[in-house]
């Protein structure tokens, strides 16, 4: 009867050691989950290349008129032009259309006026695209750009002239095509 009394009392013991290691377990997760939601959020906002990151600072900068923005590119290794980059991230991995390969081929950009009823980003429908060769630094034609912006009928100068500034804008980041696929610091 001893032997039996103190194995339970043993095990009393044990379970309430083990209860109490569960709770400061939880305690201790409670605590320590806010920190790990910022570090988790931190490890994927540094999982991006280059380039997204100049995609997400360009829209940040010109969020009035930018809507949307594409780049295009081969990257390293691969053999087709492909969406690297985008507002929308699930076209990443995309292959270019057609008419973006033709801007690639021609190296002509091509200004396109909506006429309402388009895509919808951020609240506002597409006014006018432009597809437009994406320069670096030296001016070499390293892939395509798409940028949906909110200019509508009757601004084609306005959609142009501002096109033809974020063109400019990421040329002047893009030391070579390579840099593109490097991890954003």
């Amino acid at each position: 009867m001893c032997a039996i009394l103190k194995t339970s009392e043993e095990a009393s013991k044990k379970g309430a050691t083990l209860l109490m290691r569960k709770t400061i377990g939880y305690w201790f997760l409670w605590l320590l989950l806010p920190c790990c939601n910022q570090l988790w959020a931190q490890g994927q906002a540094s999982n991006d290349i280059l380039a997204q990151k100049l995609v997400d600072e360009l829209l940040a900068k010109h969020q009035a008129e930018l809507l949307y923005l594409g780049l295009h590119l081969v990257p390293p290794n691969g053999t087709e032009s492909v969406i690297v980059a985008a507002t929308l991230r699930d076209k990443i991995g995309k292959k270019s259309s057609s008419a973006d390969l033709h801007v690639l081929e021609t190296e002509v950009p091509i200004l396109e006026m909506k006429g309402g009823g388009g895509t919808v980003i951020k609240g506002t429908v597409i006014g006018s695209t432009v597809l437009a060769p994406l320069h670096d630094r030296k001016g070499n034609i390293i892939g395509m750009v798409n940028i949906g912006m909110s200019f509508g009928a009757g601004r084609e100068s306005e959609a142009a002239k501002f096109a033809r500034s974020i063109e400019q804008e990421l040329a002047g980041e893009i030391t070579m095509k390579l840099a593109l696929f490097e991890r954003a610091r």
